[in-house]
């Protein structure tokens, strides 16, 4: 399930942190008003992934224990919207934001809960802004076909984890360019679609490849940066896993803000 959700600035100037953090706790948050133990279990434990070889996930360089939320959300879309000084300026104007997930009973939660609440507060130790939570909409499942593009609504970001020569363990966020890039993407959805289901798609296939040159972005998330970044790009293969991609992102740290799209065609 997507959601469009859109949001008005209550106080003026009204400002945003560039961070993705007060968005995330935003969301968990929202759920928690409408079911604690669900929203703590969701924050402090998420959905282990259900690992078929352990020895050819390490050789990829995949994280053992992984876990996920099972959500993704995008960035503030507002017309007149601007950055300066590390912050996003916004108009006195309602802004949009988008939140999907697989699981339906998630997004259910986290409607009610922002509806209980009718203001949200989100912001930093830089400043916070009051929002009336003006309209909630459930957009529509896009017709999902073996071949199909899209377009970031919020970064894409992929890693690997290597061993250095100590044995300490080090993250390597992956370049556009990495020859490795596409193969994150896929394996990433297949170890959700595992974690999801308890079992492999009909068709574990998945061809990745951004459409022209993506524009590079430095993200944060409570204060580590992230490279990752926006374009289009075109997948092909398994329906399955172009859904899952749809309704929790592509890409990996789709609960930090990364990795959602919308379709193009």
């Amino acid at each position: 399930m997507r959601l469009l959700i859109r949001l008005i600035p209550l106080s003026e100037p009204a400002s945003l942190p560039l961070d993705n953090y007060p968005f995330a706790s935003l969301i968990y948050r929202s759920v928690w008003m409408a079911a604690p133990d669900y929203a703590e279990f969701l924050h402090e434990e998420g959905y282990p992934a259900q690992e078929q070889s352990q020895r050819n996930e390490q050789e990829l360089g995949l994280r053992e224990h992984k876990r996920f939320k099972f959500f993704v959300f995008s960035r503030i879309e507002q017309p007149g919207k601007r950055v300066a000084n590390g912050r996003q300026w916004l108009k006195p104007r309602p802004l949009e934001w988008q939140v999907a997930s697989p699981i339906d009973e998630q997004m259910e939660l986290l409607a009610a809960g922002l509806i209980a609440q009718g203001v949200v507060s989100i912001g930093d130790n830089q400043g916070v802004t009051d929002f009336g939570v003006s309209e909630i909409i459930e957009l529509p499942v896009p017709r999902i076909s073996s071949k199909m593009g899209f377009r970031t609504l919020s970064p894409l970001f992929v890693a690997v984890d290597e061993t250095r020569e100590d044995g300490s363990r080090t993250k390597q966020h992956l370049r556009a360019e990495d020859s490795r890039f596409g193969e994150r993407v896929r394996m990433n959805l297949l170890r959700k679609y595992r974690a999801l289901t308890g079992s492999d798609p009909e068709d574990g296939d998945l061809e990745f490849k951004f459409e022209g040159e993506p524009k590079p972005q430095l993200v944060q998330y409570k204060g580590t940066h992230h490279h990752s970044y926006l374009g289009r790009f075109i997948v092909s293969g398994s329906k399955e896993l172009i859904r899952l991609g749809w309704e929790c992102g592509f890409g990996e740290a789709n609960s930090k803000g990364f990795g959602m799209a919308e379709c193009l065609y």
